[in-house]
C-alpha cells in the first residue's frame, strides 16, 4: 500500500511504513454478492447476503449495546490497574504513573462516546449523520489498533512495565500490571472490531466483497471482472463477479499495482523483484524495466500512458541516505523522459493518481508523516510546479484518482478512510473505519472500489 506506512508495517509484517509508505517504509479474497455495472442491477438489488449487512433497527441497537458493554469492561480493567500503576518503583514507575492516567483518560473518553452513541441511537433516523460521524471518526479514532490514542498509550505502558521487570523480574506490581495490560489489549482489539462492524452498517452499503490476502490497487476491468494485486499471496488475479479466478500471474513477489492494457497484456508493479513487467495472457514477459542504471527500489504504482510510455512510482528506501524517491515516465525503449524526485528522506512514500488530461501528474507526498505534520496531494505540471494541492487533516496517503467532475478521490491510508474533495478543498464524501485502505477507484456506475489491505478484502461501496 504505497506509503502504506512504517509503523503499520512494523505491526503487520515488521517492515516498512504500510500501505502508505508501504515498501520504502510506508505503504504504505472470496467474494460474496454480485458485482454491478451501470446497466445491471442497482445497489438496492444486491444479494440477500449483502443486504443483511445494511442497517436494521434491532440489529443496530444490539450492536451498540454490545459495544457499550465492552467499553464498560475496558474501563473496569483500567480501574483495576490503578493501584499497581502507582506502586512500581524507580524511573519506570514514574513513567507508568503518567502513562496510566493517559490510559485512564482514553478509557473514559471511549466510554463517554459510547454513552453518547446510545443516546443518539434512541432516534437513529433523526441522528443518522451524527451517529456516522461519532462511530467512523470519533470512536474509530480512539480505538483503532493502527494509530488510535488508546493503543498508543497501552503500547507505551507495556514498554515501561518491561523496563520495570528487567530491573526486578519478581516485582509483583509490575507482573500484575502486565497481566492486566494483556487483558486491556484484548478488550481494545475487540472494541476495534466492533466499531469497524458498526461503521460498516452506518455508512453507504457494501454491494460486493472479495476476500484476499493483502489487496492493493484493485481495478475494475471493462469486462466487469476485477484485477487484484494480492501482495501477501505474491500473485495478480482477475476475479469474476461470481467468485471465479479467471486469470492469475504468480511469477511476482509482493505485487502492488497492475494495469490491463488495450492489447490484452497486463502491466505489473513487481515490488519484490524490483521491476515493472508486461505479460501476455499466456504469461510471457514481453517488456521489463528495472531501472536502467538506477535500480528501482520500492514500486507502488504503474500507469500506461496513451503514447505507450509508463509512469512508475518508486518510493526509494528511507534507511539509505543516498536513496532517491521518484515518479518517472519511461519510454518503451526504457528511457526516462520525465522525473519528479527527491531524497527518500524528504520525498517520502510518493504515489500517484496518474497523468491527467491536461498533462499534469497527480501525486501524493508523505514527507510530513515523519515529523507529525500534514502530508499533501498535489497536481504537478510538466515543469514541476504545483498547480493544485490539498493537505487538510491527512497523515499519509496512498493512491489518488481525479474524477470526471473535477473532484479528487484520496486514499488516506493512515487515517483509515477514503475521501472525495472538491478543487476548493471541500470534503463531499467519505468512507472510513476501515483498516489500512490500500487503493481506491471510482467506478463508472458511481460506486467506489476500495482495497482494504489491513482487512484482507476488496469492497465495492454504493451511494446510499
Amino acid at each position: 500500500m504505497g506509503i502504506v506506512y512504517k509503523h503499520i508495517f512494523i505491526k503487520i509484517m515488521v517492515t516498512a511504513l504500510c500501505g502508505l509508505i508501504l515498501g520504502s517504509g510506508v505503504v504504505l479474497c472470496t467474494e460474496i454478492g454480485n458485482a454491478q455495472s451501470k446497466e445491471e442491477t442497482s445497489p438496492l438489488d444486491a444479494s440477500s447476503e449483502i443486504q443483511e449487512k445494511t442497517v436494521s433497527a434491532p440489529e443496530y441497537l444490539e450492536d451498540i449495546e454490545e459495544l457499550a458493554a465492552s467499553a464498560k469492561d475496558l474501563k473496569k480493567l483500567v480501574n483495576r490497574m490503578s493501584k499497581t500503576a502507582h506502586q512500581v518503583p524507580g524511573d519506570a514507575g514514574a513513567g507508568i504513573h503518567t502513562q496510566f492516567h493517559r490510559c485512564e483518560g482514553f478509557a473514559i473518553a471511549i466510554s463517554d462516546s459510547v454513552d453518547e452513541l446510545e443516546e443518539l441511537a434512541a432516534d437513529p433516523d433523526k441522528n443518522e449523520e451524527k451517529i456516522q460521524e461519532l462511530v467512523v471518526e470519533t470512536l474509530y479514532g480512539q480505538v483503532n489498533s493502527r494509530n488510535g490514542a488508546l493503543p498508543a498509550a497501552i503500547g507505551g505502558m507495556s514498554e515501561l512495565v518491561e523496563q520495570a521487570l528487567e530491573a526486578d523480574p519478581e516485582d509483583a506490581n509490575a507482573l500484575k500490571m502486565q497481566e492486566i495490560l494483556w487483558d486491556i489489549e484484548d478488550a481494545q482489539y475487540e472494541i476495534d472490531e466492533q466499531v469497524r462492524e458498526l461503521g460498516e452498517k452506518v455508512q453507504d452499503p457494501i454491494v460486493w466483497e472479495y476476500k484476499c490476502m493483502g489487496p492493493l490497487n484493485s481495478h475494475r476491468l471493462a469486462n466487469g471482472n476485477t484485477l487484484i494485486n494480492e501482495a501477501f499471496n505474491d500473485r495478480v488475479i482477475e476475479v469474476s463477479p461470481d467468485e471465479e479466478i479467471i486469470w492469475e500471474y504468480t511469477e511476482v513477489v509482493y505485487p502492488t499495482d497492475s494495469v490491463r492494457l488495450e492489447n490484452g497484456n497486463t502491466l505489473i508493479a513487481d515490488k519484490g523483484n524490483k521491476r515493472v513487467i508486461e505479460v501476455t495472457p499466456d504469461k510471457d514477459i514481453v517488456w521489463e524495466y528495472s531501472g536502467n542504471g538506477q535500480e528501482l527500489t520500492a514500486i507502488y504504482g504503474v500507469q500506461a500512458l496513451d503514447d505507450g510510455n509508463v509512469l512508475i512510482a518508486d518510493q526509494g528506501n528511507m534507511e539509505e541516505p543516498d536513496s532517491i524517491a521518484r515518479i518517472i515516465e519511461v519510454t518503451q525503449d526504457k528511457e526516462v523522459v520525465w522525473e519528479y524526485s527527491g531524497p527518500a528522506t524528504e520525498f517520502v512514500g510518493p504515489s500517484f493518481g496518474g497523468r491527467l488530461e491536461n498533462g499534469n501528474t497527480l501525486i501524493a507526498d508523505n514527507a510530513g508523516f515523519m515529523n507529525g505534520e500534514p502530508v499533501y496531494v498535489g497536481e504537478i505540471t510538466p515543469d514541476k510546479e504545483i498547480a493544485w494541492e490539498y493537505s487538510e487533516g491527512l497523515t499519509c496517503v496512498y493512491t489518488l484518482q481525479r474524477l470526471n467532475n473535477g473532484n479528487t478521490l484520496i486514499c488516506a491510508q493512515c487515517d483509515c478512510r477514503v475521501l472525495e474533495v472538491t478543487p476548493e478543498g471541500e470534503i463531499v464524501w467519505t468512507y472510513g473505519a476501515i483498516d489500512t485502505p490500500g487503493g481506491v477507484e471510482r467506478l463508472d456506475n458511481g460506486n467506489t472500489l476500495i482495497s482494504v489491505f489491513g482487512e484482507n478484502r476488496a469492497i465495492e461501496v454504493a451511494p446510499a
